[in-house]
């Protein structure tokens, strides 16, 4: 399954996570990769966006300002792969870069102020099944 297969084009949606790929080598990665392979992905993640009128809402907020959210340890490559991406109309607002200590990633926090009349779908529904393998979760239902 492709990305795009999980939207349908007329829906509102936000895009967040580790992307792997930087829209801006420039700006985004301070890195020792001189191989073509730094960049993998990047091209379909901008058609995505760009058919789903996206913007990069840090990089919205923050033009021209190198941050990165991932550092590798020695301090020779350092990269912004976590990225919120969301269509204007839901009015992304204090997008910030902030430590994140359980991870080897920063993590990205934005708020959104939605639109009044908010358009819904029937949406994607997906259960993780390893739970009911679990004793305890399966005699929480037997019990009732």
């Amino acid at each position: 399954m492709t990305l795009p297969s999980f939207v349908p084009g007329s829906a509102l949606c936000i895009l967040a996570g580790d992307f792997n790929c930087v829209p801006d080598t420039q700006i985004d990665r301070m890195s020792t990769c001189t191989s073509s392979g730094c960049g993998v992905g990047m091209s379909e993640l901008d058609m995505f966006i760009k058919n789903h009128d996206m913007v990069d809402v840090w990089r919205a907020q923050h033009p021209g300002l190198a941050v990165f959210t991932w550092h590798r340890p020695d301090g020779t490559d350092a990269s912004r792969l976590d990225r919120v991406y969301s269509p204007p109309a839901l009015s992304p607002r204090d997008c910030e870069i902030v430590t994140c200590p359980i991870s080897d990633h920063d993590a990205v926090t934005v708020s959104f102020q939605p639109p009044e009349s908010w358009p819904t779908g029937r949406g994607f529904w997906k259960m993780n099944t390893d739970i009911l393998t679990r004793a305890d979760y399966s005699e929480q239902f037997k019990a009732r």
